[in-house]
């Protein structure tokens, strides 16, 4: 097993389809970084559907839905 990796999320909370993210996992374990922005939240056009998505999101990062592949192909990964 590799060193930590960190792989900081900052508006895209994707793990379905996330390069940075599944490198990262390949290498070693992988510590999420996620900043929120208080400031986006604020806005008038921030809805429930974005909180719910990104509810979601953080959940999935806290389950690591994302877990490395090493023997398949990048391109046939679920990352």
């Amino acid at each position: 097993m590799g060193p930590l990796q960190i792989v900081w999320f900052k508006r895209d909370l994707r793990v379905v389809d996330h390069q940075p993210l599944l490198q990262a996992s390949r290498l070693g374990p992988v510590l999420p970084l996620v900043v929120v922005e208080l400031e986006l939240w604020q806005q008038p056009d921030a809805s429930a559907r974005q909180w719910a998505f990104c509810a979601e999101s953080l959940v999935d990062l806290r389950l690591g839905a994302c877990r490395p592949k090493p023997a398949a192909p990048a391109s046939t990964s679920t990352c």
